[in-house]
């Protein structure tokens, strides 16, 4: 696991693990949380988009693991799913996970799951920025119920 770097992060990752630790979960419930939160950008069981890297792979029974990641998301980024940033000669600012690349053009696939292809020679900048495209905080919103049910559910 990569070290949390803030204090903060340890508190969140401290919070999670003890929610985890003392609310009964069910792994149903943890399914629709998933896929209202997740199965946007990732795959699990066959269900979501691949936006980001697919779950099934992962130590899906190490919390450690899912905590960590939801904490610090940019701490650690799967190969192939680094963020990239081009500024384009018209000013616009594009990001996203390159989905083609050839001499003549790249094409990057947003968060939004747009594909936006940009001429090589329309571009001044183009590079991999250290920022994950999922956002941190993303249990914020949800209930104690529903972090303990959603890391059932990836857990199973």
């Amino acid at each position: 696991l990569i070290p949390l770097s803030t204090e903060q992060q340890v508190g969140q990752y401290q919070r999670l693990e003890s929610i985890v630790a003392v609310t009964k979960a069910d792994p149903k419930q943890g399914r629709k949380v998933f896929q209202t939160k997740c199965a946007q950008c990732h795959q699990l069981f066959g269900e979501g988009k691949q936006l980001g890297p697919p779950l099934d792979g992962y130590e899906r029974g190490n919390l450690a693991f899912w905590i960590n990641n939801l904490v610090a998301p940019s701490a650690e980024i799967r190969e192939g799913y680094q963020t990239f940033r081009a500024l384009t000669d018209d000013g616009r600012v594009i990001t996203g996970t390159v989905a083609q690349q050839d001499t003549a053009k790249v094409v990057l696939r947003t968060d939004q799951d747009q594909l936006i292809t940009l001429p090589k020679d329309q571009l001044e900048q183009f590079g991999p920025v250290s920022i994950s495209l999922m956002p941190e905080g993303l249990l914020k919103d949800l209930t104690d119920q529903q972090i303990a049910d959603l890391m059932s559910y990836l857990r199973l």
